[in-house]
């Protein structure tokens, strides 16, 4: 799948932007990155962007450093971090049971209002993504907990502790983002600026945050 989706995007890139691309998958655990798998040219600009990855590691809290580092030594311009604005890493049950319910309340009823009961793609995404998540947030402990997630306000020290300093989004990203926002077909969906963080509600609930950080280095 993951290389179906780099010929995919080599040809779109080929097609409408007439720019040399390479697609490359290296490894299929977080864990497993090393310096020597990223063949970089001198002259290139690294930019890293990553997508409710970072979460599912805060069960070991080692490799999730260790990437860290990893992606500081690679000197990127920038990194983006797409993640779930929620605290399912609470160590008290109730609370984390509380967390999780007020969470996929808002994705299920997101779901309910912009796509059909009979829909494939949304029947799959409960099914496998959603049922699952909440399975294992509820019934796990220790590293078998991989559904981890914290907001944004927990992640700002952590990213810090690596030199990691949020800058502000981009204005043509943020015109973009509205732009998807109202064309949608219902006013559930907001945005609302949380320092120089973005968090997206559904019906006033934050289920997403995106934040934009350069690497400081000492």
């Amino acid at each position: 799948m993951v290389d179906e989706i780099g010929r995919r995007l080599s040809s779109f890139a080929a097609e409408n932007m007439s720019f040399p691309f390479s697609f490359k998958a290296v490894v299929s655990e977080m864990k497993d990155l090393s310096k020597d798998l990223f063949k970089l040219d001198t002259n290139e600009v690294v930019a890293v962007y990553s997508e409710y990855r970072l979460g599912g590691m805060l069960a070991c809290p080692n490799h999730l450093e260790a990437v860290l580092r990893l992606l500081k030594s690679l000197n990127p311009c920038v990194m983006v971090v797409i993640g779930i604005e929620a605290n399912t890493n609470v160590p008290i049950f109730m609370d984390r049971f509380n967390e999780t319910r007020f969470l996929f309340a808002a994705l299920f009823d997101c779901l309910e209002v912009c796509m059909g009961r009979d829909n494939q793609y949304r029947m799959t995404f409960e099914r496998f993504f959603m049922r699952k998540s909440i399975q294992n947030i509820i019934t796990c402990e220790g590293e078998e907990r991989t559904f981890r997630n914290v907001k944004l306000e927990v992640w700002r020290p952590m990213f810090e502790k690596f030199g990691m300093k949020e800058t502000e989004l981009g204005e043509s990203s943020l015109c973009q983002a509205n732009l998807m926002d109202n064309r949608s077909a219902h006013d559930f969906c907001t945005m609302d600026m949380d320092g120089k963080g973005l968090i997206i509600k559904w019906k006033g609930a934050p289920i997403i945050f995106a934040s934009a950080c350069k690497f400081h280095h000492d």
